[in-house]
């Protein structure tokens, strides 16, 4: 079975403030930086199988100067299953797809939002499309880039 784990730019930044809490001064992290949190060991298995991982911010790179650990929870991350089917729309991320997420309401709310591009990266997940910007960010890029087009 092929398990899938990855995360929105909103979902980086909370994984990676919660690192930052716990971590002293010289490892802190962007969002961007994100998915090094993700490497541990056993990472995906212990989302997929037990819905919780435990990520431990070691001694040397904690503020208090002793392992520090926090969750991360199946529902703070996005998880794909296998493949998906050829018929699924949503798994072939097409410029369609992606446009036609551009309602009249979505159009209307993007006008006035302060971070477009982080208002657009949450329609597209809430669109059921699961992107890993870590994994593949020239998708990520572009799938948001076919939104903006359709909603500008």
């Amino acid at each position: 079975m092929s398990i899938h784990i990855s995360i929105t730019d909103s979902q980086a930044i909370d994984l990676v403030d919660e690192w930052n809490a716990l971590a002293n001064s010289r490892n802190q992290l962007t969002y961007t930086e994100a998915h090094l949190i993700m490497a541990g060991d056993n990472f995906d298995d212990e989302l997929f199988y037990d819905g919780v991982t435990t990520v431990e911010v070691g001694r040397f790179k904690s503020v208090s100067g002793n392992p520090d650990t926090f969750n991360v929870w199946a529902s703070d991350v996005c998880i794909a299953e296998g493949m998906h089917s050829a018929g699924d729309a949503k798994s072939r991320y097409t410029k369609a797809a992606i446009q036609a997420l551009a309602t009249q309401s979505v159009k209307d709310q993007y006008a006035v939002e302060a971070d477009q591009l982080i208002y657009l990266e949450g329609v597209i997940e809430a669109g059921g499309f699961c992107l890993s910007l870590t994994d593949r960010p020239t998708q990520w890029e572009r799938c948001t880039e076919w939104l903006e087009e359709a909603v500008a």
